[in-house]
Parts: C-alpha cells; structure tokens; sequence
C-alpha cells in the first residue's frame, strides 16, 4: 500500500509544475498525493490523480500587486528583499499556514522547500519524515553564491558557501515570528531559537 504524500508547491507556475510533476510519478509508484498550491494552477493538473489542495494566497496576484512589484524591484538588496517579504506576507501567512496544517493532517511525507523550514515544523507535528524540494540551487556550495545574493561571489569561495547561511538565516528570521506562534497555537511545538532548527 503506498504512502499520503503531502507536497508543498506554494509560489508562481515555475514552482507549482515540477512539483505536479513529481505528484504524478509518486502517484504512479501506488502512492496518493496532496498537492497544496495556488488555485490558479489547479488547471495544469489535467489527470486529476494529484489531490488539488487550493491555497488562498495566488503568488501571481500578490507579485502582480504594487507591493509586489517593489519586492521584485528589491532582489539583488537582500536585506530589502526580506523587509519586503515580511511586508508582503505577514496579512496572509496565518491563513496560509493553517491550510498547510489541515492539507497535511494524516500524510506519511512532507514535501516542502527550505523557506521557513515548514517541512520540519509538519514533520515535528505528525512525526513523519520529510525532505526538502529544491526550486533553484540552495545546497551549501563554494562554486557559486546563492541566487539571491549574486555580488557574493565578490567574495570568493568562502562568500559563495556562506551566502546561502545567509539567506536561510535570513530568511528564518524574517519568519520565526509567525512561525513560532503558529507552532505554539496550533501545532503544539515550542518555539525554535533565532539560530534556527
């Protein structure tokens, strides 16, 4: 009998469609898959052997948005980048993180990218495993920097390894704050220190 995968794909097409991808050949290894991503990209789904878990948030509609057109506009300044972000997300990342939850609840695997570290949060809270789906090149490496911080290879190979610390520290901790809050109110965790899982 196979597994409940739960795959996170919450972004824009170039996210949701490899994720998909993947959803249909673990459905034909025997297992069922919950999809949880944008309604607007339920359409590309055109078996409908992935279960369609819609999110509220539509990535298109809020980068589409002015406030999104300055996050864009910030990406090569990362610390205005996560301000941004932070901007952004916070009116809608509660909403966000309880349809998470609920897309989750029974799955024997959590598919989730690196941002906020969701995967190990749901992973904590239904004690199953989960790995970590890449969208661009986020594994530690001193070839090149992170995509975020390209003026980092400025620095060398020490700069190009310790740029994506630093976007994952970043990153962390533009969202422990509503992290921690949801894992305290609604997954019963504690919360995690700024230095991260």
């Amino acid at each position: 009998m196979g597994r409940t995968v739960m795959i996170f794909a919450a972004g824009s097409r170039g996210d949701v469609q490899p994720c998909l991808a993947l959803g249909h050949a673990l459905t034909q290894q025997g297992d069922t898959v919950r999809l949880l991503a944008s309604t607007r990209y339920q359409h590309l789904d055109h078996s409908s052997a992935v279960d369609f878990h819609p999110l509220s948030a539509d990535p298109a509609e809020i980068m589409e948005s002015s406030q999104g057109q300055q996050l864009l506009a910030s990406r090569r300044n990362p610390a205005a980048f996560i301000r941004g972000l932070n901007r952004v997300l916070r009116p809608r990342i509660t909403q966000v993180l309880e349809e998470t939850r609920a897309a989750a609840e029974g799955a024997d695997l959590v598919l989730a990218p690196t941002f906020g570290f969701l995967g190990l949060h749901l992973s904590q809270y239904l004690h199953v495993p989960h790995a970590v789906i890449h969208f661009q090149p986020s594994q530690p490496t001193t070839a090149f920097p992170h995509p975020m911080t390209p003026a980092t290879r400025l620095l060398g190979r020490l700069g190009n390894r310790l740029s994506f610390d630093a976007v994952d520290a970043g990153s962390w901790l533009m969202c422990r704050p509503f992290i921690n809050q949801w894992r305290r109110e609604h997954l019963g965790l504690p919360p995690l220190s700024p230095l991260g899982p």
